[in-house]
């Protein structure tokens, strides 16, 4: 101890409460401490003070200013003096920094008073070693520089009396400047600063406070002058009928520990971060600031996320329909604005008319009309079709106050008191309007800009979903007409009649004559069916197309035995003899009738289509993987950069306009599905040198034959360039809340911290035993939380963990806060079994409590003892047994009659977790506790 005594420790550390933890600790253990709040003050200690320091303790994170490595830096430039760290921070990178600095030692914080002793010890003993060493060789040299110093000395005695008398002058003329500096300081400091002393009771309570002095921001930021401020008592200056903040004053005041807050002060309508210390007994000073506008920002940075995730949702929702999708986004877009209630009107410019597609469900439940509308004129409409007349999005947040505009609306009607309403554009067209009402705060500029970008992405959905709609039902019409497509075979002689030889069945359904009316030309001639003015020109062009020996094959109309007008396809060929003759003719006839109509209706389709497309910057492809023949759409051409036809589309081609990072994969992924059938679904961007980066999206289904192989994929290509830089957006948001989780994180270990800092202090001061009984049992529990947080903040998963992993170091943590009055041994067989945090934090209390009762009562008047732990799973259940070899608890105590808080709170969890605890005394106490998992 004697040592010990002369041993003094520099802790330098920013938090005041882990900083009295950890000096009381040192204390106790006969070390001297000087402590440091900052790195700049902890080398004015050693350097301008001169004080002597053996080791230092050294925080890294030390708030605004250098940080624990800078100032360690600083020190050791000048200074021989061990330096043990001592951090949360268990990153790689840090602790590689600290080892280049010294190799005294590194210490996480929580490791446990007795890890930080065995550190100090030992760099002591390093330094020891090493002064040893040093002392040594400076020994080779003393004799050959004593004579020398010996002059050196008698000069200097001269030159430091001569040094004194300068310093004095020095001295005094620095007191005048740090006099001046602080009263420089005071005025001139952007934050405000008030003095006061508190005014105490008869019974010596604080019931209020004076205000003693203030600085001109004081005045700037209150409005309140010094002249009315100073000598006033706070219930009177503020107006708030009690002082405010008088309970966390008065404390600061009569305690001196300082204290930091942030609060709402309602008689000003500000946000105030107030610091608080206590300059002298009885008086506090507060600095403080005006957060208002960080507190405003804050909260619309986070409203502004909770929007852009509502803008994922809705462009990520799986659509079953397109009234569906708008039901849903409509949704959203109220709760992304606040609102309560909504539509959607989808609007015909030509007409001039409002049909509604969509309500939101709260203001069809607020609405009273009986008859409720559904189709309004654009004339006809209020101050809601305002945004249709001046094309542009209206806003109005005090709908109750009179305006020309409005023209009332029908009683009965769902109240309204804001307004927002957007049209929705479709090039220079108005196609759709939104409207959102009864939104808590005003709406603003945000709210329309984001319901501007969702609206027109979700409209630009909209018409693709319609597009591939359309086309979908189109190709399935045209399938359906070709699998039923009724039709007939024939062998005719090639004469003008076509007289017929043979004539399949079919010909009935498209005829409406029998095969035997035209064979032989028994009742008529098949010429005689095909409408007169395709008669000649059919023959002459069979005529010298069989005379070329290829097959024929034309679409021409005929008249059916009814009257009626068909078209049919006809594909035939010449069957010739072996000296080169025409014997007759052989081919296939059907009816067409309803393709041909179907052609009519699908060049609108397409038409249509091409629009949808243009609207939605989408193009279409197909590729023949037997051919390798390509087309492109119109707008793909566009999409690509590229001239319409200005070269043959093909798979070369379009890797041509992919910029060159993503060539190679997008041939690889081309090829892997062509392989394997797979859809294809890819992106890339586009090289464009004149323009802004570009990025389209391709997907693309395979078409099969009846062997499985891919013939054909046929697909979309669409402008996503807007989604990547939303997606940009989106990674950036969550970048910055990663960081800040990670700093949240870190101030919830150090809070922990301090909080069982604060727990084992007041026990330690305590001289009740039952009083540090109960704080120590509190400091059990505290630990048992920290170590849990402690091992999900350093997992991967952050709300699951080994149970082998969490229990063994919680118990070793659990039995080092007691006195070791016994020797204990600790044997554990744990399996490795993942649990949630909320079962390990119930598990955690558990075996604490029990811990806690066998340290206090099985070893009395022993010197060693063994506690046994084993943790394991049968089928679906947990098991865990805790037994000690100590004294056995008492036959009266059990869980229904419980002797303490212990046994009950071990109790209530059990049933908490439905599960069942025993106990056994053979030998020591046993504790069975089971629960399903």
């Amino acid at each position: 101890m004697d040592e010990l005594q002369q041993k003094t420790i520099l802790l330098v550390e920013d938090e005041a409460i882990i900083a009295l933890t950890e000096s009381s600790m040192l204390k106790m253990e006969g070390y001297q401490v000087i402590h440091s709040e900052s790195g700049e003050n902890a080398i004015d200690i050693i350097s301008v003070k001169k004080k002597h320091v053996d080791l230092i303790l050294m925080d890294i994170d030390l708030g605004k200013g250098m940080d624990g490595t800078q100032a360690a830096q600083e020190i050791l430039k000048t200074f021989d003096i061990p330096v043990v760290f001592l951090s949360s921070h268990t990153e790689k990178e840090i602790v590689e920094k600290t080892e280049k600095i010294t190799s005294y030692g590194y210490v996480v914080k929580n490791s446990g008073d007795t890890v930080l002793l065995a550190s100090i010890k030992m760099a002591f003993k390093l330094h020891k070693a090493h002064m040893v060493i040093e002392n040594h060789k400076q020994d080779l040299h003393a004799s050959n520089e004593e004579f020398q110093q010996t002059l050196e000395e008698l000069e200097a005695t001269n030159e430091e009396y001569e040094a004194m008398n300068m310093e004095l002058l020095e001295s005094q003329d620095k007191l005048q400047f740090s006099e001046e500096r602080y009263r420089g300081l005071y005025c001139s400091i952007n934050d405000g600063l008030c003095l006061h002393e508190i005014i105490n009771g008869e019974n010596g309570t604080a019931i209020d406070y004076r205000i003693l002095d203030v600085n001109p921001m004081y005045e700037r930021i209150t409005g309140i002058s010094k002249d009315i401020a100073v000598g006033k008592l706070a219930s009177a200056l503020y107006g708030a009928g009690n002082p405010p903040f008088l309970e966390q004053y008065s404390g600061v005041a009569a305690t001196g520990m300082p204290i930091v807050f942030e609060t709402y002060f309602p008689p000003m309508n500000k946000h105030f971060q107030i610091s608080v210390f206590s300059p002298s007994k009885g008086q506090f000073a507060t600095v403080f600031q005006d957060i208002t506008s960080r507190r405003l920002a804050e909260e619309e940075l986070k409203s502004n996320s909770l929007r852009l995730e509502s803008m994922v949702r809705i462009m990520q929702y799986k659509v079953d329909s397109i009234q569906d999708f708008l039901d849903y986004v409509l949704d959203e877009a109220i709760r992304m604005t606040g609102s309560k209630f909504g539509y959607i009107y989808v609007y015909n410019e030509e007409k001039k008319e409002f049909v509604l597609n969509t309500w939101s469900k709260d203001v069809m439940e607020a609405c009273m009309i009986t008859e409720k509308q559904t189709l309004y004129e654009l004339d006809k409409t209020g101050f809601w079709g305002e945004a249709v007349r001046q094309r542009k999005p209206i806003m109005n947040n005090n709908f109750k106050a009179p305006n020309p505009l409005k023209k009332g609306y029908p009683e009965g009607h769902a109240p309204l008191d804001k307004f927002m309403s957007v049209p929705v554009f479709s090039g220079d067209k108005i196609i759709a309007v939104v409207g959102l009402a009864n939104k808590k705060e005003d709406y603003n500029e945000t709210d329309l800009n984001q319901m501007i970008l969702l609206m027109d992405s979700v409209w630009k959905a909209v018409d693709l979903k319609r597009a591939e709609y359309g086309l979908r039902e189109s190709n399935r019409m045209y399938a359906m007409l070709l699998s039923n497509l009724p039709g007939f075979v024939y062998r005719c002689v090639n004469d003008k009649d076509w007289t017929m030889e043979y004539m399949s069945e079919g010909c009935l359904e498209i005829t409406g004559y029998k095969a035997e009316d035209f064979i032989g030309n028994n009742v008529l001639p098949y010429n005689d069916i095909v409408r007169k003015d395709f008669q000649e020109p059919l023959w002459k062009e069979w005529q010298e197309i069989l005379a070329k020996r290829i097959p024929f094959e034309d679409e021409y109309p005929i008249i059916t035995a009814s009257g009626k007008e068909r078209w049919v396809w006809e594909r035939g060929r010449g069957v010739f003899s072996n000296d080169d003759k025409l014997l007759y003719l052989e081919g296939f006839i059907t009816d067409i009738t309803a393709r041909k109509q179907a052609e009519d209706e699908l060049k609108d389709t397409n038409k249509r289509l091409k629009l949808a497309l243009n609207a939605a910057k989408s193009g279409t492809w197909e590729w023949d993987l037997q051919t390798n023949e390509n087309i492109w759409s119109e707008e793909l051409w566009n999409l690509y950069g590229l001239t319409p036809h200005s070269s043959k589309p093909s798979f070369d081609l379009w890797l041509q306009t992919i910029h060159p990072d993503h060539q190679d994969s997008l041939k690889s992924a081309v090829e892997t599905a062509s392989l394997k059938g797979d859809d294809l679904n890819v992106e890339w961007r586009v090289i464009n040198p004149d323009g802004p980066e570009r990025w389209l999206m391709s997907r693309g289904q395979p078409e099969c034959n009846d062997s499985g192989q891919v013939i054909r994929y046929i697909g979309v290509v669409i402008d996503i360039t807007e989604r990547k830089l939303d997606e940009n957006k989106i990674r950036a948001i969550l970048s910055e809340k990663e960081l800040i989780l990670k700093e949240v994180q870190h101030r919830i270990k150090n809070n922990m911290s301090v909080i069982y800092g604060l727990l084992t202090m007041q026990m330690n001061n305590q001289s009740n035993p039952d009083v540090k009984k109960t704080l120590l049992d509190a400091a059990g529990r505290i630990q048992s939380m920290k170590v849990l947080y402690d091992k999900l903040y350093r997992s991967e998963v952050s709300n699951e963990l080994s149970l082998k992993e969490y229990l063994p170091q919680l118990v070793n943590e659990i039995i080092s806060i007691f006195p070791q009055n016994v020797s204990l041994t600790v044997k554990s067989e744990i399996e490795d079994i993942i649990l949630s945090a909320k079962l390990l934090s119930a598990l955690g209390i558990i075996i604490n409590e029990l811990i806690t009762n066998t340290v206090k009562y099985a070893f009395t008047n022993r010197n060693e003892g063994v506690i046994t732990i084993l943790a394991k799973r049968i089928d679906k259940h947990l098991s865990i047994t805790y037994e000690d070899n100590g004294n056995c608890i008492p036959e009266s105590v059990s869980f229904d009659n419980p002797s303490g808080f212990g046994l009950q709170l071990i109790n209530i969890i059990t049933k908490q977790l439905h599960g069942s605890i025993i106990i056994e005394r053979q030998g020591g106490t046993r504790f069975v506790l089971q629960f399903q998992v």
